[in-house]
């Protein structure tokens, strides 16, 4: 599958953009060791997504988009 690896970037939010420019069959993203608060709604494209892996953030809920996804399992 196709894989997004922002790991340790230390941004502060996970950008829009990067969504819109991304495909929609992406199935692993690397986002951890950032500073984000959140993920955008926009994330809910990513329906084949496998594995986000987010450990060193500031996220303080699950967003309910990313709640939705069957494959998901990491």
């Amino acid at each position: 599958g196709t894989f997004f690896d922002i790991n340790g970037l230390g941004g502060a939010s996970f950008e829009q953009s990067w969504i819109d420019k991304l495909p929609a069959d992406l199935s692993i993203i690397n986002c951890a060791f950032n500073k984000f608060k959140s993920f955008p709604d926009g994330m809910s494209k990513f329906t084949k997504l496998t594995q986000i892996f987010a450990a060193g953030n500031q996220l303080a809920v699950w967003p309910p988009a990313l709640c939705g996804f069957a494959n998901l399992t990491e």
